[in-house]
């Protein structure tokens, strides 16, 4: 719908701007049940109801988007912030693996898949559109790093920790086809040289080296990506992007 910057799909409205549908969903609790989470098959991270009245969608690319919520008053002043929208409201994820499941009852309780849940605030805040680039790079992310531990092998130790990233950073360059760069480093906003001093290096970048879109740190065994890391990353990024989406990606 061009001149409203709505998206109509079968029984209502999607509006993108804030993430929300604007009527009601038409099911509802018409299966009997109560519980919602059984009507998305007890998956309500990846069980998409984007028509309305059916579950799901899949795009050329082949990841699921959903759920888009079932009641639109739920959202309220969640959606507002847009931020309040991930985590407490709902989220967005994409399969790890390739089969396809056929669409069953409503009643259906139990739903087998392998996602890799990413809470996507990009899909919040930017709309669909930008989530769907999000998620196929989160995606060849994903498995850049399951491909590097998997080439590398098992061990530990700080060693086995840098060939797992050297192996991960080919992995990313030639999965993505070169769209997502690896090991970049930042300085004061600014892309230096790897190991420049004061900088700090990233694993994984998305979107232009001087305005990127999202970044990823690659951790192995019991490492974390920390507050305090997020922080040390943000500010070094360019200017304007110094809230950008800064996740953490492990070998599955």
């Amino acid at each position: 719908m061009p001149a409203t910057g709505l998206y109509h799909v079968g029984a209502r409205e999607y509006d993108p701007r804030t993430a929300r549908w604007l009527q009601r969903d038409p099911i509802d609790i018409a299966s009997g049940d109560p519980n919602l989470y059984r009507y998305a098959g007890n998956d309500p991270i990846n069980m998409a109801d984007d028509g309305g009245k059916d579950w799901f969608k899949k795009t050329e690319d082949g990841i699921w988007i959903g759920p888009f919520l079932f009641n639109s008053e739920v959202v309220s002043e969640g959606l507002k912030t847009g931020l309040a929208a991930v985590g407490s409201v709902f989220t967005f994820g994409l399969w790890d693996g390739g089969a396809y499941k056929d669409q069953v009852g409503f009643d259906t309780s139990n739903f087998f898949a392998g996602v890799g849940r990413e809470c996507l605030i990009t899909a919040a805040t930017l709309g669909v559109g930008e989530f769907i680039f999000s998620a196929r790079a989160a995606r060849q992310v994903q498995q850049a790093a399951n491909n590097a531990q998997r080439i590398v092998g098992s061990g530990r130790g700080a060693a086995h920790g840098t060939r797992v990233h050297t192996e991960f950073a080919k992995q990313v360059q030639q999965i993505s086809r070169g769209r997502i760069r690896a090991e970049v480093s930042y300085r004061n906003g600014v892309v230096v040289p790897r190991g420049s001093r004061g900088s700090v290096r990233v694993d994984a970048v998305r979107g232009r080296l001087d305005k990127p879109k999202e970044i990823w740190d690659l951790k192995t065994g019991g490492a974390q990506l920390t507050p305090k890391r997020i922080e040390q990353i943000r500010r070094h990024l360019p200017k304007g992007c110094e809230n950008i989406p800064i996740r953490e990606v492990r070998p599955r």
